[in-house]
This record gives C-alpha cells, structure tokens and sequence, in this order.
C-alpha cells in the first residue's frame, strides 16, 4: 500500500508587486498563496522529530521572502517559480500552488491561479 501524505499551508497573506497596469507596478498588493506538498511522514510521525519532516514554517518564511520580494506582472508566473522554488526542498515530491489576488476584479472575492507540478526524477 502506498502512503500518500499531504501538507498544508492555506492562505499566506504576502505584499508584493505584481500586475499589467501602471498603478500594480509601484504599489504592493495582497496575494494569498496556499501550498499542497505531497511528502512521506511516517518516518517523521514515528520518530516525532522535525529533522525528519518537512519543515512547513521554514518553508513559509521562504515563500514569504521570495514573493515579496518578487515583482511579476502575471499570477501564473508567480506560480510556476512558486512550484520551482517549493520542489528545491528533496522532501516534496508533488506540489499544488495557488495564488489569489483579491483586488484584480472590482465585485469579485477574489481571482487565482492554481497548478500542480512534480518532482523531476
């Protein structure tokens, strides 16, 4: 039996610059990114040590530097380095990204992009 285990970070609120028009070039936005990293954590869970798991706050801090130093004009970009950045980490075999940018649509909660992406072998 295969275990396929998942971890989660669900809406990570980040500043940062991205967008077409003129005015999303100078002033920093809201961008929600949520992760799904598909990892093993039996060894982990049976040891019950992190230097055994994936560290998802380490990871977090990461994302957050990285988008919020990033200035992409297009979601999707952001999405597919997200990915690269995320697959750095030898733990994570498959990871979903999505990034939602609130304000893109006046009357709309919010827009986003999600993607898979996995592991080369």
């Amino acid at each position: 039996m295969l275990n396929r285990d998942t971890i989660f970070i669900r809406n990570l609120v980040i500043q940062t610059i991205i967008g077409i028009h003129p005015a999303e070039r100078t002033t920093p936005q809201t961008v929600l990114v949520s992760l799904e990293l598909e990892t093993a954590t039996t060894t982990a869970a049976a040891c019950d040590d992190i230097v055994n798991a994936l560290d998802y706050e380490r990871l977090a801090q990461r994302v957050r530097e990285f988008v919020s130093q990033a200035e992409f004009q297009l979601i999707e970009t952001l999405a597919e380095r997200l990915a690269a950045l995320v697959l750095e980490d030898l733990n994570v075999m498959l990871v979903s990204v999505e990034v939602q940018k609130p304000a893109a649509i006046p009357d709309a909660e919010t827009v986003g992009v999600r993607i898979q992406r996995a592991r080369d072998h």
